[in-house]
């Protein structure tokens, strides 16, 4: 995988929570506090960032892009 962290925001998204053992996001729930029926809402939000910002290089908004269009396409 080339983006880790968005991979792993992307499983949780789609509902896949191995996010409490993924140290990619795992101190990301961890600090805001979610319950498990909110992690996978929050995930989503941060992937939607993460394609939007425009700080990150291109490849990155590019991936967390095509990642949220799957999610919403499946």
């Amino acid at each position: 995988m080339l983006f880790p962290e968005i991979d792993a925001l992307a499983r949780a998204a789609a509902g896949h929570i191995p996010s409490l053992t993924d140290p990619q996001i795992a101190a990301l729930f961890a600090a805001l506090g979610l319950a498990a029926d909110q992690r996978a809402s929050a995930a989503r939000q941060a992937l939607r960032r993460w394609a939007e910002d425009r700080q990150p290089p291109q490849a990155e908004r590019d991936h967390a892009a095509r990642r949220l269009a799957e999610l919403t396409a499946g």
